[in-house]
C-alpha cells in the first residue's frame, strides 16, 4: 500500500468512525425515545424497504463500478450510462411505490405478520413517508461510487454526516412533540439533503443530468445482463432478512426492534472497518483486472484481507466478551430496559460470531466482481440465503431469537469458505502459502487475545469495574479494547509476521524523518 494510500485510507478511515458514532448516537436516542416498543417495531418494519435497497446498492456497486471505470474519461459516455442506470430504477420506484400505496395493509402483512393492531396501523402510516428511500439510497450509492472512482473519496463519506446530524437534532429537541411520524418525515429529509449534496459534489466532476435516455445502448445491455444474476442473489439475500422479521414479529413485542439494534451495532464494526478497506481496494480492483494484472489483484486482496483480520480479530473478541456490557451501557436508558438489554445483547453476541467472515466474504466477492464475474457471487449469495432460512426455522423454534443470529452468523462462515474454494479455482495462485501462513499466525494471535481477555475478567479489580457506574464501565471496556489489540499485534511480532513488521518499521522511519524536518 502507497503512502498516498495509506493516509487517504487513514482519513477515510477516521471520517468513518465519525460518521458511524452518530449514526449509532442515532439509534441510542431512538432506542431511549421508544425502547423495544410496538412504535419502535413499527418503525424498524417501516424502513424494513429501504435497508433491503441498501443491501441492494451495495450488491449493485459490484456491477455499475467496473463499467463505469471503463469509460469514466469520456464524460459524455459516462453521464449517459449513469443517467440511464438511474432512470431505469426510477422507473421501476415509481411501479413499487404505487403498488405500495394501493395494498400498503398488504404489504405490512407480509413483511411483519405478528404485528399488534397498534403497530401495524402506525407501519401502514410510515411506509408509505419512508419508501421514497428506496430510490434515494440507490442514487446516492451510484453518485459515491462515481467520486471514489475520481478518487474523492472523503468528500463521499463526509456527505453522510449532516444527514445523521439531522436525525439527532430532531430526536433530541422534537421527539417528545411530534413522535415516530416525525422521525420518519427527518428520515427522508436528512437522504434527500443527502442526496442533493452529492449532486453537486459530482458536477464538479462535469457530471450533468442528459436529457436523452438511452437504454437501450450497449452499455445498458452489458449492465443489465450482468445485473440479472446480481437480483436474482440480491431477491435471494433480501428475502432472508424479511424471514427475520417475519420470525421475529412472532416471538414477542419489541423483538424486531431488538433485532434491529443488534444488526446496527454490528454494522459499526463492518461500517468502520470493512467499508473503507472495500471503498478503497475496489476501484483498483476493478482497474487491475482491466489490465489483466492478476497477480497483482491477488496481492491486494491478500492485503486487503490482511489489514482487515488485524482491525476485526480482536474487535470480534470484545464483541463476544462483553456483548451484554456493550449493550447496555450504549442503549439501556429512557424505554430501552433491562428485558431490552438481555433480549438484544443475545442477539448482538451471535451476531458477532460472523464479523471476520462477512469481511472475508465481502473481500473475496469484490475479487469476483472486479473480473467482471457477477454469476459465481449470485450462487455464493444464493446458497448462504438458503443456508440462513433454514437454519433460522431451525434453530428460532429451539433457542428463540438469539437463534435469528446464530443463523444469520452461521451462513456467512459457510458462504465465506465456499466463495475461498471457488476463488482458488478461479485463480489457482490465490492462496498461497505464505498467505495460509499468516492466516494461521491470524488465528493464533486471536486466541491468544481470547484467553488473555478470559483470565483477566476472572481478576476482581478488572471484573469489578461493570458493576460500577457507567464511567467506570466505559474507562473498563476501554482499557479491555486496549489490551485486546495490544496482546494481538504482540503475539503477531513474536511469530515474527513479516508484512506487520515492515510496516511498523516503515510508520516508525516516516515519523522519525517528519520530526527531523519539523
Amino acid at each position: 500500500m502507497t503512502r498516498v494510500l495509506f493516509k487517504t485510507g487513514l482519513v477515510l478511515f477516521l471520517i468513518t468512525i465519525v460518521s458511524k458514532i452518530l449514526g449509532f448516537t442515532r439509534e441510542i436516542l431512538i432506542a431511549k425515545n421508544y425502547g423495544t416498543s410496538s412504535l419502535a417495531d413499527a418503525y424498524y418494519v417501516a424502513l424494513t424497504p429501504t435497508m433491503l435497497a441498501i443491501t441492494f446498492s451495495f450488491t449493485l456497486s459490484s456491477v455499475f463500478l467496473p463499467l463505469f471505470v471503463n469509460f469514466a474519461s469520456d464524460k459524455r459516455k459516462s453521464n449517459v450510462f449513469t443517467n440511464n442506470v438511474l432512470f431505469l430504477f426510477f422507473a421501476i420506484f415509481i411501479v413499487a411505490y404505487t403498488l405500495v400505496i394501493v395494498f400498503t395493509q398488504h404489504f405490512i402483512h407480509l413483511l411483519a405478520p405478528g404485528l399488534t393492531e397498534e403497530a401495524e396501523a402506525m407501519a401502514i402510516t410510515l411506509v408509505r413517508i419512508l419508501f421514497p428511500l428506496v430510490f434515494i439510497v440507490i442514487a446516492i450509492q451510484i453518485y459515491t461510487l462515481m467520486l471514489n472512482t475520481f478518487h474523492d473519496y472523503m468528500a463521499s463519506a463526509a456527505s453522510i454526516l449532516p444527514n445523521n446530524l439531522i436525525i439527532i437534532a430532531y430526536l433530541w429537541l422534537f421527539a417528545d412533540k411530534y413522535g415516530i411520524v416525525g422521525v420518519a418525515v427527518t428520515t427522508l429529509v436528512s437522504y434527500v439533503l443527502q442526496l442533493i449534496i452529492l449532486y453537486f459534489l459530482i458536477k464538479g466532476h462535469h457530471y450533468k443530468v442528459v436529457r436523452n435516455v438511452e437504454l437501450w445502448s450497449s452499455n445498458s445491455k452489458t449492465f443489465l445482463l450482468l445485473l440479472y444474476p446480481i437480483l436474482i442473489s440480491s431477491g435471494f439475500t433480501q428475502f432472508s432478512s424479511v424471514v427475520d422479521r417475519i420470525l421475529a414479529s412472532g416471538i414477542s413485542e419489541g423483538a424486531i426492534a431488538a433485532l434491529s439494534y443488534a444488526f446496527n451495532l454490528r454494522g459499526i464494526a463492518t461500517g468502520i472497518c470493512i467499508t473503507p478497506v472495500i471503498t478503497l481496494t475496489f476501484p483498483e480492483l476493478s482497474r487491475l483486472s482491466h489490465n489483466q494484472d492478476y497477480e497483482k489483484v491477488s496481492t491486494l486482496t491478500h492485503n486487503s484481507l490482511f489489514s482487515l483480520f488485524i482491525l476485526l480479530m480482536p474487535l470480534t473478541v470484545i464483541f463476544m466478551s462483553f456483548s451484554h456490557v456493550i449493550v447496555q451501557t450504549l442503549l439501556e436508558r429512557g424505554s430501552f430496559d433491562a428485558q431490552a438489554t438481555a433480549m438484544t445483547s443475545a442477539i448482538f453476541w451471535a451476531y458477532s460470531i460472523g464479523i471476520i467472515a462477512i469481511g472475508f466474504r465481502e473481500v473475496t466477492l469484490r475479487a469476483f466482481y472486479s473480473y467482471g464475474d457477477t454469476r459465481t457471487p449470485t450462487y455464493i449469495m444464493i446458497s448462504g440465503t438458503v443456508v440462513n432460512i433454514v437454519l433460522s426455522f431451525i434453530l428460532v423454534k429451539t433457542m428463540g431469537i438469539i437463534g435469528l443470529g446464530l443463523s444469520a452468523s452461521m451462513a456467512f462462515i459457510i458462504t465465506a469458505v465456499i466463495t475461498a474454494i471457488l476463488l482458488k479455482k478461479k485463480q489457482d495462485f490465490v492462496w498461497s502459502k505464505d498467505f495460509i501462513r499468516k492466516m494461521i499466525k491470524l488465528s493464533v494471535a486471536m486466541g491468544g487475545c481470547g484467553l488473555a481477555i478470559y483470565l483477566l475478567k476472572l481478576v476482581h479489580v478488572f471484573g469489578s469495574l461493570f458493576v460500577m457506574n457507567t464511567f467506570y464501565t466505559v474507562i473498563g471496556l476501554s482499557l479491555y479494547t486496549l489490551l485486546a489489540y495490544f496482546t494481538f499485534i504482540a503475539l503477531l511480532l513474536v511469530m515474527k509476521e513479516d508484512d506487520l513488521i515492515i510496516f511498523m518499521k516503515k510508520l516508525l522511519f516516516h515519523r522519525k524523518k517528519e520530526m527531523k524536518l519539523g
